[in-house]
C-alpha cells in the first residue's frame, strides 16, 4: 500500500468523503462523516487486534504521526498495550457523590422512559446528607 503524502492528507480532508486511508504499517487516516478526520493505529496483542486513535490531524501532521506510530509499535512489540495504559494514566475525575451520580445519571437518561424520577429521588432524598462527601477510593 503506497503511503499518504501531505497534500493526499490535505485533498481527502478537504473532499470530506467518509473512509479509512491507509499509510502503510497499519497506520491509518480516519475521515469520519461527521467530526474531524483523525490518525488512527491498528495492532494486535495477545492475538487480539485493537485500534487506537493516535490524535485529530489538526494535531499532529503527517511525520509526527509516523514518529508516534513508530513509538506505539515498540511498546506493542515489548509486551505493553497502549490502549490499557492509557486507561491507568486516566485522572479521576468523580471526587464527590454528586459527581458519580451525575456521571451515572447521563447514562440513565438514555435507559430510562421518566429519567427525572431517580434524579428527583436523588437531589431531594440523597444529595442533601451525602452528595458533597468525598469518594474514597482505596488503592
Amino acid at each position: 500500500m503506497a503511503s499518504l503524502t501531505v497534500r493526499t492528507v490535505q485533498a481527502l480532508i478537504k473532499a470530506g468523503e467518509p473512509g479509512k486511508f491507509g499509510d502503510g504499517r497499519c497506520l491509518y487516516l480516519k475521515v469520519p462523516p461527521k467530526g474531524e478526520a483523525y490518525w488512527m493505529l491498528r495492532y494486535t496483542i495477545g492475538s487480539k487486534r485493537r485500534e487506537i486513535t493516535l490524535g485529530k490531524v489538526s494535531h499532529l501532521s503527517l511525520s509526527e504521526v509516523r514518529s508516534l506510530a513508530e513509538d506505539t509499535r515498540r511498546k506493542v512489540a515489548t509486551g505493553d498495550d497502549p490502549i490499557a495504559e492509557r486507561k491507568l494514566c486516566r485522572p479521576a475525575k468523580m471526587t464527590t457523590v454528586n459527581d458519580l451520580f451525575t456521571d451515572w445519571h447521563k447514562d440513565l437518561v438514555k435507559r430510562l422512559k421518566h429519567p427525572q424520577i431517580p434524579e428527583r429521588v436523588y437531589r431531594k432524598d440523597i444529595a442533601p446528607t451525602i452528595g458533597q462527601l468525598s469518594l474514597g477510593f482505596v488503592e
